[in-house]
């Protein structure tokens, strides 16, 4: 069960909360949050780009859990889903930079068929 779940609307400023979720919580494990803030961006935006246009209000759903020295966040979406051809299409364009980080981010998919990305940011230890 996540520690805290935000259901956001499918739309761009969303993508800016779950980054700033990210960098909030990052700050009360004195964690440098840039990496996973470009994780998140980057798994969010992805998730924005499968829900389609004018099939109605699009929903970006946001799950953080921290258990054991790690944080994940997990984001995917509801209201709708594209086909495989445009996913290959839009996604991982950020995916060769977060490489270079210390960040996991996986994409599959759920129980429902429904895709999402994890983020795997690494805490320090206390």
């Amino acid at each position: 069960m996540p520690d805290y779940t935000l259901e956001l609307p499918a739309l761009p400023v969303s993508v800016t909360i779950a980054r700033l979720l990210t960098r909030g919580l990052l700050e009360q494990y004195g964690q440098p949050s840039a990496d996973a803030e470009l994780a998140v961006s980057e798994a969010a935006n992805n998730a924005l780009g499968r829900v389609p246009a004018g099939v109605g209000p699009g929903r970006l759903l946001v799950l953080v859990s921290v258990e054991s020295g790690l944080m994940q966040v997990e984001i995917g979406e509801r209201g709708g889903r594209v086909s495989d051809e445009r996913d290959a299409e839009q996604a991982g364009h950020g995916m060769t930079l977060i490489g270079a980080t210390r960040i996991a981010i996986d994409d599959e998919l759920d129980e429902h068929g429904a895709h999402r990305s994890v983020v795997e940011i690494p805490l320090p230890r206390t």
